[in-house]
């Protein structure tokens, strides 16, 4: 089965979460641009950043509790300086 770039994304995100979990820290920052370079080739994304990023940046905003925290964000939200302190754990 195909797994969608959206549900790679969520994966990945989810494995941070995890190895934050697993290391007891207290929360994980990710910020779109550099979340999204780090892992290009491990999810196959394409080199051009605007193709996913709305994928990317919808994702990282879907898991947005009230725990969490924005720190950067560009007016859309929808961006490479999205960038979102999550608590741990989850």
């Amino acid at each position: 089965m195909h797994e969608s770039y959206a549900d790679k994304i969520r994966r990945k995100i989810n494995e941070k979460f995890l190895e934050a979990e697993i290391n007891q820290l207290p929360f994980v920052i990710i910020r779109s641009g550099d979340f999204y370079k780090q892992n290009q080739k491990d999810l196959n994304l394409p080199p051009n950043p605007n193709h996913q990023m709305h994928n990317l940046c919808r994702i990282m905003c879907s898991l947005i509790t009230d725990e969490d925290e924005v720190l950067d964000h560009p007016p859309s939200y929808q961006g490479t300086t999205l960038t979102i302190k999550y608590k741990i754990p989850r």
